[in-house]
């Protein structure tokens, strides 16, 4: 199961049940879910799961926040979990209300990390206008087998006319 669907899930139409999804001998919790089942846990005494965030490219670099615990561990804390098809169903009778602001405090402190920057920098789009002579003799060009010396010089001359684009 993909991760656009296994978010989708944990928020949409499952409000009786914390969703975990079997990945190997682990069962991971996402954004909602993780949130879900910290709270349950601290209630029936049990530490809370440790948070890790990470962005997906397939939902925009969008940040998503994930727990998980070996298989085994979860099937003892929780006898009521229910498996079918790799995902789990929880019953609880937990609020969401906290939800936002307990994601929103996590985002803060991930925003500013150097993982979160690094892959927000990498989504960024970059536009390069090229000048039609410089586009046109590169492409009349066979540019795969352009000797070194002339490649360097064509690309000093688009590095001057980046230069040039800047100011």
């Amino acid at each position: 199961m993909d991760i656009a669907t296994k978010i989708h899930d944990t928020t949409q139409g499952h409000h009786q049940y914390i969703l975990g999804y079997r990945e190997g001998v682990f069962v991971r919790f996402y954004n909602q879910a993780l949130y879900l089942w910290n709270q349950q846990s601290r209630q029936t005494g049990y530490a809370p799961l440790k948070v890790n965030a990470r962005a997906y490219k397939v939902l925009g670099h969008k940040i998503v926040l994930s727990g998980g615990l070996p298989e085994e561990s979860l099937l003892m804390r929780c006898p009521e979990a229910q498996q079918q098809d790799g995902v789990y169903t929880i019953p609880h009778q937990l609020s969401t209300q906290q939800y936002a602001p307990w994601y929103q405090t996590l985002m803060n402190q991930y925003q500013g990390s150097p993982a979160t920057k690094r892959a927000t920098e990498s989504s960024q789009k970059v536009t390069l206008v090229l000048s039609q002579p410089w586009v046109q003799q590169f492409m009349a060009s066979d540019y795969l087998l352009t000797p070194p010396g002339e490649m360097m010089q064509m690309l000093a001359e688009l590095k001057k006319t980046m230069v040039k684009a800047q100011r």
